[in-house]
């Protein structure tokens, strides 16, 4: 029909993040080839389609350091932020 958009998401087992698209199996093998305690996961974002959020125990940066190694998207590797600890305001 003219004038009409459709909106859709990506295939199942797929995540878009900002025009980006991975499949998300395909992120846990990396991540688990780059630290054997890291985890990755995808959450919904309401301008991106999805964000990215990873953990490694607290080794975030040497997560970072060998995710960067493999040259994988930067996309993965901003995943994993150094903690930060919680302040009051």
């Amino acid at each position: 029909m003219a004038g009409t958009v459709t909106v859709t998401g990506p295939p199942p087992g797929m995540i878009s993040v900002g025009g980006y698209r991975f499949v998300m199996s395909e992120l846990e093998d990396i991540v688990r080839r780059a630290h054997s305690g890291g985890s990755v996961t995808a959450f919904p974002d309401a301008l991106a389609g999805h964000r990215l959020a990873g953990i490694a125990g607290g080794r975030d940066e040497i997560i970072r350091l060998a995710l960067g190694g493999l040259g994988v998207n930067p996309l993965l590797v901003e995943a994993f932020q150094p903690s930060q600890p919680l302040t009051r305001r």
